[in-house]
């Protein structure tokens, strides 16, 4: 089983702009990429079109050279779901990190 981390990556009441999003994403991403973490969950939470949000993770995408990355958006996300997450901003939160 590979190195597993999760992003929840909450959109809906975000006033950053999608680059600056994305940069804060991608430190985090290294940071983990780094760390030995090799497989990567976006969870984007909108209910905006895919050509809304995805500018707000496209520099990772682009940038990814090693890792799998698979992206799920929803519109809600439960409390339970983030619960033990660690907030890194306004609008990112990382969850199960976890090592195999």
């Amino acid at each position: 089983m590979a190195n597993t981390c999760t992003f929840i990556i909450d959109l809906r009441e975000v006033k950053k702009s999608p680059e600056d999003i994305c940069q804060i994403i991608k430190g985090k991403f290294n940071e983990y990429l780094s760390k030995g973490y090799s497989v990567f969950k976006f969870v984007v939470v909108t209910s905006e079109e895919l050509n809304r949000w995805l500018d707000c993770i496209r520099c990772v995408i682009e940038y990814n050279i090693s890792a799998t990355i698979t992206v799920d958006q929803v519109s809600e996300v439960s409390a339970e779901f983030i619960e033990g997450a660690e907030k890194v901003s306004d609008f990112l939160i990382i969850k199960e990190c976890r090592k195999s």
